[in-house]
């Protein structure tokens, strides 16, 4: 708690002194989101829609749950590693390849930051926000549904105008080259576990929990295909 909350006083001493002395960034809104950038503003725009659509996709899937918070959701949406290197402090710097985008909770305004050269940098994003949005509804979640669902719906399809839910996750290969643990060791995982794991444990818990959900949405609950 203590290294999240020193992140986000840098992050937004950062991101006063950017609106104090660059010309260079563009605002793009839509209903729900603020997108400031310094790349063009058809990424920027992009961005934006891109988490509408996600908002939507949610909003639809879970009806009767809540989806407006009086807390704003700002992005900043980065050119390259030179701006994401302004921003975050510098026991950041060495991991700049590694950072794709992140998610910063404040008591009025919601930060977000990605890099848009980063691979897939939206998913992230997608992810931190939809944790957001499940939190705003249930106060406390098993840890491996609270990721699995946020992997869930981060990883919604659009094509044509149709939101296609339960497409498979990144992660998915990690499964296939490290193996799953049993679903008892799965559920019973907490916050408390992952102090002693490895980035790779974890990047595998998130995969498993993304499946187990995947499996009991689809298989036991929705019927698969376009939503």
């Amino acid at each position: 708690m203590r290294k999240a909350s020193a992140l986000f006083a840098y992050f937004l001493v950062g991101v006063v002194s950017l609106h104090a002395t660059d010309k260079g960034w563009i605002e793009v809104k839509s209903p729900h989101f603020r997108v400031l950038t310094d790349h063009s503003e058809e990424p920027g725009r992009a961005v934006a829609l891109g988490l509408e659509q996600i908002r939507g996709v949610f909003a639809e899937s879970m009806p009767g749950l809540r989806v407006d918070s009086n807390v704003e959701t700002l992005l900043f949406a980065a050119r390259d590693k030179v701006t994401m290197r302004r921003l975050l402090p510098e026991s950041y710097w060495r991991n700049l390849d590694q950072i794709g985008g992140m998610y910063l909770k404040g008591s009025e305004v919601d930060y977000a930051l990605m890099r848009l050269n980063s691979y897939d940098p939206q998913s992230i994003i997608y992810h931190e926000y939809l944790h957001k949005l499940l939190h705003m509804n249930y106060t406390r979640l098993p840890r491996w549904l609270d990721e699995g669902l946020a992997e869930f719906f981060a990883n919604a399809g659009m094509h044509q105008g149709k939101a296609y839910i339960g497409m498979a996750s990144p992660r998915l290969e990690l499964l296939v080259r490290h193996g799953v643990e049993p679903v008892e060791k799965i559920v019973s995982y907490d916050y408390a576990s992952e102090r002693s794991w490895d980035p790779m444990k974890l990047q595998t818990f998130y995969a498993e929990s993304w499946a187990l959900t995947h499996f009991l949405c689809l298989e036991k609950g929705w019927s698969s295909g376009a939503k």
